[in-house]
């Protein structure tokens, strides 16, 4: 399973250093984050699809990645772990609120809870802890 802390392996691996423009090899990346080859390079193209960089393959395994800024930002700000976290945290937070309207809106109240719980529910299938 592909979780927020093996993203933030790769993440920091793609910019520590002072340069944007990277090369790797797939097989000896894959090995040193524990993963297979497919998983890395799907983690690729999913950095890809949040902009985080740009990915020019190569036959034999090796591959450039052109960081965007936002890469740098994202590791800044705790990557995708923190991300997880502020989202667990916001939902708690929510659901807190919704138990002290309980006692002035019973029904309502009730009801705005159960939905919070099942999107809780929902989002940890999707959002894995660590």
């Amino acid at each position: 399973m592909i979780t927020p802390s093996i993203k933030d392996a790769l993440l920091n691996k793609m910019v520590e250093g002072d340069t944007f423009r990277k090369s790797f090899d797939l097989g000896q990346l894959a090995e040193e984050l524990g993963l297979h080859s497919e998983a890395l390079d799907a983690l690729l193209r999913y950095f890809e699809e949040l902009d985080l960089c740009r990915v020019q393959r190569f036959l034999g395994g090796r591959f450039d990645v052109m960081l965007d800024i936002k890469a740098h930002d994202m590791s800044l700000h705790g990557g995708f772990v923190a991300q997880e976290e502020h989202l667990r945290n916001s939902l708690k937070k929510l659901e807190l609120e919704l138990e002290s309207l309980r006692p002035s809106l019973p029904e309502r109240a009730a009801r705005i809870s159960g939905i919070v719980a099942d999107i809780g529910t929902v989002l940890s299938l999707f959002l894995p802890f660590k």
